[in-house]
Order: structure tokens, then sequence, then C-alpha cells
């Protein structure tokens, strides 16, 4: 399991330098749907790639990736105002980084409070390919959660320390 970054995070007093980890490499264990997410060479290209098919498609319409507070977005009951919209993205070889610019000014001063260390990806299972047994390699990513308490916390650098 591949954890460390061979670039550090810078501290947020400049976001639009700040890179933050939205995709880990590794296998991420999902307690909840019971599978484990495969996020390997063949996942994280193919992200890459629908990400810039999407951009492509909507051209100067595409609002980038949506991040928020952890997933209320598909909570109903949940207010979900975004805390970016990621649109520069960069493969690393600990997974997709986002540039920080992207970070509406929710999102500057939830991590200048230093509210979420984390981030999560949410994928529709519809964008995964099985492998056998409970293992899911994942080829499309639809959110981004801010939080504390990701899977495979382990394989993602904190947004800041």
């Amino acid at each position: 399991m591949l954890a460390a970054t061979a670039n550090p995070t810078p501290q947020p007093t400049d976001t639009d330098g700040l890179w933050i980890h939205i995709v880990p490499r590794g296998e991420l264990p999902n307690v909840e749907a019971g599978i484990v997410q495969v996020l390997d060479d063949p996942a994280i290209n193919t992200i890459m790639a629908e990400i810039n098919a999407d951009r492509q498609r909507l051209g100067s319409k595409w609002p980038g990736v949506y991040a928020g507070r952890e997933h209320h977005i598909y909570n109903d009951e949940c207010d979900s105002p975004a805390l970016a919209w990621f649109k520069d993205f960069e493969k690393r070889d600990d997974g997709i980084w986002a540039k920080g610019d992207g970070l509406t000014p929710m999102g500057k001063q939830a991590i200048a409070n230093g509210e979420y260390k984390f981030t999560s990806f949410a994928a529709d299972r519809a964008h995964a390919v099985p492998l056998g047994g409970n293992r899911f390699r994942i080829l499309k990513i639809d959110t981004v959660g801010f939080t504390n308490q990701p899977n495979g916390k382990d394989l993602l650098s904190p947004i800041t320390n």
C-alpha cells in the first residue's frame, strides 16, 4: 500500500498553490457497500480520462467536479453547498490530486479553519468493473466529500497538517 507522496502539500495560506489528494492509489474497503474499491493504474488512468471526457463534452459549460461536506449532496435532509468545483487534476504516484484554486470561499474557510483533513470520493457501482469476489475497479468518480473519516485514511495525504 502506497501512502507517501513525493510532493508535499503546502499550507492553505495560498489556496491557488494548494493541491488536494482526492483519489488514493490502492485498495479501499467499503464496508457499507460490502466491496473493495480497486484504484490501480488502469483505474486512475480511466478516472482521469473520464474527467477529461466530461470537460471536452461540455466545454465552457463544464462546472468541474463537485466537492462538498461529507457526502451530504446525496442526502435530501442535508444542505450541500459546494466547497469546491475542481477543474485541474494531476496524476501522481499515490493517486489523483485536485488543484485548490477550485475551492469556493466557503471551502477556503473550511480548509483555513482545519475543519476537514481528508477527502472521500463517491462512485456509482455502474462505473466499476467486477474483478472477482467483492473487488471492483473504479472507473469514474461522481463527487468528492471533505471528511475526517474517509475509507483508506492510510492511503490519503491530509489536506493540511
